[in-house]
């Protein structure tokens, strides 16, 4: 089952159904029974600043989850769901796991930010789903009643004049912009295995901090949703937090010395002394690393080793 542990799945913008680049990820995690779902969204500069929807995509239907603000290109979405004897909960509605097979946010029409992660088992099986579903109870109500008395209209001028009225479309025009919008097609999910590193260099700025072939890339501490959960308190190292707010960033790249798969170096900007090393060592940054010898007062980077 997807949701049985932690997963990352790494979104891309879609534009009149046609992939484009990397948007960023969504993580999911199991915490006391509850799902938990936090979005990065980075490098979406064509979106407009604003709020969007958030939905799980369904074989059935949609399920909207919140809202992510998107500022500047940017934003994250933080939300719990219950699991209820193997259901999640959507307020008053239940979805098994099985039938989720993707997240998106959903922009101006012919734009989605998405993600998907199930089998291809389920492709003769997907139809046509609208985000519009993920609406509101009460406006679903509300357009299914005015359909209903626009034909009884239909039906009594017919039955007055014997003649059969040409009627245009009863759905009304907002509803068609946003099923146009939100309209889910049958393609089917790529595959997703691709190894985590090479999608997060698609993602964040690369840089060479040492002056070698050894490759990083630059985050914030806003970005640790990568990190496993674990690490993630990190968000509140007083150290670490004193570095990004000087320099204004923080590194993180492949440590493959230590023998483990999902082990990387997380780095600290800084100058070196001695008395800094040990404030580094206290709060858990066991190393320092620089381009050439380390040296008195030179700058480079407290490393410690993280897990995604």
């Amino acid at each position: 089952m997807f949701f049985s542990g932690k997963k990352i799945v790494y979104l891309n913008c879609y534009e009149e159904e046609e992939k484009g680049d990397a948007a960023g990820f969504a993580r999911f995690s199991k915490e006391k029974g509850k799902c938990r779902i936090q979005i990065c969204i980075r490098k979406v500069k064509q979106w407009e600043d604003g709020s969007y929807r958030v939905v799980f995509e369904g074989i059935h239907k949609a399920f909207a989850l919140g809202e992510i603000l998107i500022r500047q290109g940017e934003g994250t979405f933080d939300c719990l769901l219950p699991f209820k004897n193997g259901y999640l909960c959507f307020g008053k509605e239940e979805e098994t796991p099985d039938n989720l097979f993707g997240i998106a946010v959903c922009g101006k029409p012919e734009k989605v930010i998405r993600g998907r992660w199930q089998e291809a088992k389920y492709r003769k099986e997907l139809k046509h789903v609208s985000m519009i579903e993920a609406q509101t109870e009460e406006k679903t109500k509300e357009q299914t009643t005015e359909k209903k008395v626009k034909e009884r209209t239909t039906e009594k001028a017919e039955e007055k004049t014997g003649k059969k009225m040409e009627t245009k479309e009863s759905v009304p025009e907002i509803a068609k912009a946003e099923k146009g919008l939100f309209k889910m097609q049958q393609e089917w999910v790529e595959d997703y295995a691709e190894d985590k590193w090479k999608q997060l260099l698609k993602v964040y700025p690369k840089v060479h901090p040492f002056g070698d072939d050894r490759g990083y890339i630059s985050i914030e501490p806003k970005d640790f949703i990568i990190l496993q959960s674990s690490y993630q308190k990190l968000v509140n190292n007083s150290f670490l937090l004193h570095g990004f707010y000087n320099y204004r960033h923080i590194i993180l790249g492949p440590c493959s010395e230590l023998g483990k798969e999902n082990s990387y170096y997380l780095g600290v900007p800084g100058t070196f002394y001695e008395r800094e090393k040990m404030v580094a060592v206290m709060f858990g940054f066991e190393g320092f690393e620089c381009s050439g010898p380390v040296e008195i007062g030179k700058f480079g980077y407290y490393m410690r080793s993280v897990e995604l």
